[in-house]
């Protein structure tokens, strides 16, 4: 099932914390726009005013928050905020029995199990790498319930969820969960530093450069060793300096605590496990590719356990690690996992998605390494 909706692109994707400091400021466009009966279509409503907090608790702007969706791009970073009135129907399980994609601002509800006749249509609110403190919160702030006896899918996998994610020490997993607050922090601020501009649509440093020569990023590498003032550099360069410095401080404090902590936290820690993310990230954009592996395959466990069955973002992850081995020559490898990747996501996004047709390209491309080898 496909609808349309009314949406918002934030500046930049992949920053929860901006998104969850802007997304009250943009709920006066959006209900302007329903208002004006705009639901057919996805519009840019422009730069918000400044609203106060008594405008933000009305009771039409706390239904909008209750009911909006994050809209993510194709490797599940959030970009933004949509209304999806049809889909806002939907209840929440901690088991559900379909999942929601985007395609562009399109919103694809899909199945990811059998559905037996008469049965509700559920998907989960959370983000699965989530606590059940963390998740009893958002399901209490933002959708105004609580987890009740009754819900005992749920209340047995947040319980058991909390076993697995808060393994090894407690002292160093709360170390790490603060750190990644000044990670996020970081990357907050990347929306002036982009030299693609404020859209969230934008193309990874990797993917305009090149992932095997990078000559960008090598020309740039003389300016950085010789520690030349930036304004040695035209404009566009600065920029690409700049964002280049900002992937720079976030691979180093990432890699601090990955280093410090290898053998106090098991990787299948939740904090450990999205600081090894940020890390593959940051490697990714860096076009460190390698490394990028490296720190991808020790989330492939974790994820496995986290996002059971057909999960979007597990499918997105595996496709991830299965398109580095194949940057890498690792032909054998990236076809088991690109595979892996398709049979979940012909279920969690659909044959005709995007980025299923990506996928067919890369086993292709895979397959042929193979036979010539």
């Amino acid at each position: 099932m496909i609808q349309h909706g009314i949406c918002h692109n934030w500046p930049h994707g992949g920053s929860s914390l901006y998104i969850q400091q802007q997304i009250r400021q943009y709920i006066r466009q959006m209900e302007v726009s329903l208002q004006q009966g705009n639901s057919d279509t996805c519009n840019d409503v422009g730069e918000p005013d400044e609203i106060t907090l008594n405008e933000i608790n009305r009771p039409s702007k706390a239904g909008v928050i209750c009911n909006s969706f994050t809209i993510c791009n194709a490797e599940m970073q959030e970009v933004g905020v949509g209304l999806y009135p049809s889909m806002s129907l939907l209840n929440h399980s901690c088991d559900p029995n379909c999942s929601i994609v985007f395609n562009g601002p399109h919103l694809l509800l899909r199945a990811v199990r059998e559905i037996e006749a008469g049965e509700e249509l559920t998907i989960c609110y959370l983000d699965m790498l989530m606590t059940s403190e963390e998740r009893r919160k958002q399901l209490r702030d933002q959708y105004c319930f609580e987890v009740t006896v009754s819900d005992a899918k749920c209340r047995t996998r947040l319980l058991r969820g909390d076993a697995e994610m808060l393994t090894g020490d407690e002292q160093i997993w709360k170390e790490v969960q603060e750190s990644l607050k000044t990670i996020e922090e970081l990357k907050a601020h990347w929306s002036i530093l982009s030299p693609a501009g404020p859209d969230p649509r934008a193309t990874p440093l990797c993917k305009i450069m090149g992932a095997s020569s990078l000559p960008c990023l090598e020309a740039l590498q003389p300016f950085r060793r010789l520690r030349l003032p930036l304004c040695f550099l035209d404009e566009d360069n600065e920029s690409l300096t700049k964002l280049i410095t900002e992937w720079e401080q976030v691979l180093a404090l990432c890699q601090a605590i990955i280093n410090s902590n290898s053998k106090r936290l098991p990787d299948s820690n939740v904090y450990q496990l999205k600081v090894l993310d940020c890390a593959m990230d940051a490697c990714i954009n860096l076009g460190m590719l390698e490394e990028a592996l490296s720190y991808a395959m020790r989330t492939m466990e974790p994820y496995r356990i986290f996002f059971p069955g057909s999960h979007p973002v597990r499918g997105v992850q595996v496709m991830k690690v299965g398109k580095l081995q194949l940057h890498q020559g690792m032909f054998p490898q990236a076809m088991k996992n690109l595979r892996l990747a398709f049979d979940i996501m012909k279920v969690t996004h659909g044959r005709e998605h995007s980025l299923i047709e990506d996928l067919i390209l890369l086993l292709e491309e895979c397959d042929a390494n193979i036979r010539a080898s």
